[in-house]
């Protein structure tokens, strides 16, 4: 049996901890709104609705969902998670990043990165996770929306060729 609550969300009678920590999360984030940044608020809005987690796949925000009002941005990258580690995969220039592997985004490790960008990923399971979580990490309203750049202009990128030696990219959206 279902419940509808004052602000007309679904939940089985009684509710559970879960319906009620997305209330909570979403009257902080209506409480905050006010003094946030349209990135930050895009960031908030990201977590809000990947909070049921694991087995939710289809319940988020995908940043290059082309029915978006607004496009978002990002660099000109497109990076694989493989388990040895994120690698540029494309690339939408001339190629030659193709095969490095990233070690940080705008100043911060790429764990760094990955472990705030993974609260704001919607996933049915860890693939799903380590499928979007670098797509994320690419959108530049994200990374300024967390913090971790300022602005959505060029970000610099720290990266290692295959032969080992780490080149530092700056890369525009």
């Amino acid at each position: 049996m279902m419940t509808v609550d004052a602000e007309g969300v679904r939940s089985p009678r009684g509710g559970n901890g879960r319906s009620r920590r997305r209330r909570r999360a979403r009257a902080r984030l209506v409480g905050r709104a006010p003094q946030l940044s349209q990135n930050e608020l895009l960031v908030g809005l990201m977590r809000l609705a990947a909070l049921p987690g694991a087995r939710n796949g289809h319940t988020g925000i995908f940043p290059f969902d082309p029915a978006h009002r607004e496009s978002l941005h990002a660099l000109p990258i497109r990076p694989y998670h493989f388990t040895d580690g994120v690698f540029v995969v494309d690339e939408a220039a001339d190629g030659r990043l193709t095969g490095f592997r990233v070690l940080a985004i705008g100043g911060t490790p790429l764990q760094g990165v990955l472990s705030l960008v993974r609260p704001l990923v919607p996933r049915d399971n860890d693939s799903t996770l380590r499928g979007l979580a670098p797509h994320c990490a690419i959108t530049v309203e994200v990374l300024d929306g967390l913090g971790i750049v300022e602005g959505t202009g060029p970000v610099e990128i720290m990266l290692v060729r295959p032969n080992g030696e780490q080149v530092k990219e700056t890369l525009r959206p």
